[in-house]
């Protein structure tokens, strides 16, 4: 993948590709905004929910940014037919809408291969999760589990690469800079000493750290691309 062709000439065609994203962005917000009272609590690990047959995000009491902007990724990734009939539990519903971040996904969609939760063994979702070691005692996502999730879900693999880009650029961190000087470990020793910036920068850094010992050099080098890649943040 070289995902440096998208800058040929260059940053227009890339700035025509975040203009049409961020209008894109904007038309497909939902109507309603809930942060949820402090004694709501959203089931599993998730602290923000997109249901999209609802066009509302609600997020928990003390959830951080990047939870918000993560759901609001999700709600673009719907058009208005696809909220009216989608179904925002089914990891394959749901589009990528950044071009760069589609042609990725391309090459790091076969990452995770690790342990499958057996729906017909549990009785709930969340204990399916646990009993594959997606989730901890807590209901956290672990390293293994931001694989399963990140990888089965292209929804989730732009939200949390986004997000979590988006919460180390908003705390300073020039991080298409930081990616063009450094090897792959470099880089996600960076992602790692930061991941307390967010909850996404967290998922953000579980994901690397599974790719880290999971992946080929060829999905290194992919996401060292979409490490460098403009989002306009």
């Amino acid at each position: 993948m070289n995902v440096k062709k998208f800058d040929n000439g260059g940053r227009t065609q890339r700035q025509r590709q975040l203009d049409r994203l961020a209008r894109r962005f904007e038309r497909r917000q939902p109507k309603e905004f809930t942060r949820l009272d402090p004694s709501i609590p959203i089931p599993g690990s998730s602290q923000g929910i997109f249901p999209a047959n609802r066009n509302r995000i609600f997020v928990e009491a003390e959830s951080d940014p990047s939870v918000e902007y993560h759901e609001r990724l999700h709600a673009a990734q719907y058009s208005k037919l696809g909220r009216f009939l989608g179904d925002p539990g089914n990891l394959e519903k749901g589009r990528i809408q950044d071009p760069v971040l589609r042609e990725g996904y391309k090459y790091l969609s076969d990452l995770y291969s690790g342990p499958e939760p057996d729906f017909n063994k549990y009785d709930t979702q969340e204990e399916a999760f646990r009993a594959a070691g997606l989730t901890d005692e807590n209901n956290i996502m672990t390293e293994t589990g931001a694989g399963y999730f990140v990888t089965r879900s292209p929804r989730d693999f732009e939200a949390v690469i986004k997000s979590g880009l988006k919460s180390f650029y908003d705390a300073g961190a020039n991080v298409k800079q930081i990616a063009a000087g450094s090897s792959f470990e470099d880089m996600v020793g960076f992602i790692n000493q930061n991941k307390e910036t967010s909850n996404n920068a967290r998922g953000l850094a579980k994901y690397a750290n599974y790719l880290s010992k999971e992946g080929s050099e060829e999905q290194k080098k992919v996401f060292m691309d979409l490490m460098e890649t403009e989002y306009g943040y």
